[in-house]
């Protein structure tokens, strides 16, 4: 299973083809599974098992984590999402891993926006 693993990490090449029917010649895989791999999900969970505990619960899914928490105010969240976010890019620092900072989104709903949307209906 360690060599089927290390073959599918090391040995693994692609060609890009475009929408005229050109293809390039086979690049190597330079880390990483190939983005349509089964065992890119079963991978990142292994990888990522030691994800440090922090105020937020988190969600995962494949390779994407949801990460949510409440809190009364809003300078409470801003203050326990600061301390967490500390806390990810340690980790993450440490196994050199980077935020796909394109995908990143933050979403703060608050008692006020929430009835807002219900009275609006």
């Amino acid at each position: 299973m360690t060599n089927l693993i290390i073959n599918l990490l090391y040995c693994g090449s692609f060609i890009l083809h475009t929408k005229y029917g050109q293809s390039s010649r086979p690049h190597n895989l330079k880390n990483g599974v190939a983005q349509s791999s089964v065992l890119a999900p079963t991978l990142y969970n292994v990888y990522t098992y030691d994800f440090p505990d922090t105020l937020f619960t988190k969600y995962v899914y494949a390779d994407d984590v949801a990460l949510t928490f409440s809190a009364p105010t809003f300078s409470q969240s801003e203050k326990n999402l600061t301390e967490d976010m500390a806390t990810v890019q340690k980790y993450l620092s440490k196994w050199h891993l980077k935020l796909s900072t394109t995908k990143i989104v933050c979403s703060v709903f608050t008692s006020e926006i929430i009835m807002q949307v219900i009275n609006s209906k």
